[in-house]
């Protein structure tokens, strides 16, 4: 297990660092700088800005989403030279090794907001992590700045005011987690507000609360947490009311998460991986040996 250090960052074995390393640039291309179509953004997000964002054709009664991903957002190994969207099914958001402050009082630690932070308390129960465990998240901007993870957020910027009754209604939908490659399960997803209040969790008896976004008066910010490593699909459900008795008009996204272990966790996993060839491989020629025997005796 990694140390953690005073100003809340993590320091692992050089070894473990550059396998976690040598992982991240399997997932991502080579550095450079893309503005491209919005249809041409895709793969990992593992730096800057963006907003998970609800979006409306102008008819019908379905919302529409995407990836608002901003100037200088890395995506695919790729800086982004101007603002770009994508579609959420096209993107992963990557919860980096970094991000896991764990479940513990730190006051000497960085937390935004204030100096150090404390997640022992009740509060946290909804993050489905045991005191002292492990605990992801994604932050608040310095956050992401201090930990090296994308600034996510939540937003209805690109819908027009004037044009719905109020504010959209923003809840969580169903949660899927594969721990698989890692060998975790029953991993937690949980979406607390700025003055860290839970609003969204999906532990069973959590009672969800809506989360509510003005149309085109910018975004919000919250923090993300996450209590396993693996893969999480968080299906967000927008519900809004069109002005001048337009109608009702609901819709929902699925967005991924994929949240990276410990390094000893990687390698663990990678041992594993290793084994099972190995394992193959002895079968093989054993298999192989027999066979040559059995030629033999009947030659």
């Amino acid at each position: 297990m990694n140390a953690l250090r005073q100003d809340g960052s993590r320091e692992g074995s050089p070894l473990m660092s550059r396998l976690v390393f040598g992982i991240v640039l399997a997932l991502c291309a080579g550095p450079g700088s893309r503005a491209a179509k919005a249809d041409a953004i895709h793969g990992p997000w593992t730096l800057g800005h963006g907003d998970l964002s609800v979006i409306y054709s102008g008819s019908g009664s379905a919302f529409g989403s995407e990836v608002h991903l901003h100037s200088g957002a890395v995506v695919d190994g790729q800086t982004l030279t101007a603002d770009e969207h994508g579609e959420p099914s096209e993107i992963q958001i990557v919860v980096p090794v970094a991000a896991n402050l764990k479940r513990i009082d730190n006051p000497t630690g960085f937390f935004e907001g204030g100096t150090g932070y404390d997640f022992t308390g009740d509060d946290y129960n909804a993050t489905g992590a045991a005191v002292g465990g492990n605990l992801w998240m994604l932050g608040g901007s310095s956050d992401a700045a201090h930990y090296g993870t994308p600034f996510v957020g939540l937003s209805a910027e690109e819908l027009t005011a004037a044009a719905w009754d109020g504010n959209i209604s923003l809840t969580l939908g169903t949660v899927g987690f594969d721990g698989s490659a890692y060998g975790t399960t029953g991993g937690v997803f949980s979406f607390y507000s700025e003055e860290l209040t839970a609003m969204w969790s999906s532990v069973g008896s959590f009672t969800q609360q809506s989360v509510a976004l003005i149309p085109e008066a910018g975004h919000i910010h919250g923090f993300m947490f996450f209590s396993q490593p693996g893969t999480y699909t968080v299906e967000l459900l927008a519900n809004g009311t069109l002005a001048g008795g337009g109608g009702s008009v609901t819709g929902g996204a699925v967005y991924t998460f994929q949240v990276v272990p410990e390094p000893s966790s990687v390698a663990l996993a990678g041992l594993g991986a290793a084994g099972v060839l190995a394992a193959g491989w002895r079968r093989r020629r054993r298999a192989a040996g027999r066979n040559s025997t059995a030629t033999e005796i009947a030659g």
